[in-house]
């Protein structure tokens, strides 16, 4: 296989937002991984 790791990467981010309580969102949960990371906040 070739090795992919942006694909790494994402699974990564998934796994720090399903142990986060986001598991049931889709990949546009990612913003709050990065949201997360900046310190800042989505929404209300």
């Amino acid at each position: 296989g070739s090795p992919l790791p942006l694909t790494a990467l994402v699974r990564e981010m998934m796994s720090t937002l399903r142990a986060d309580g986001f598991g049931q969102d889709d990949h546009s949960a990612l913003a709050r991984y990065y949201a997360k990371l900046s310190g800042t906040r989505i929404g209300k």
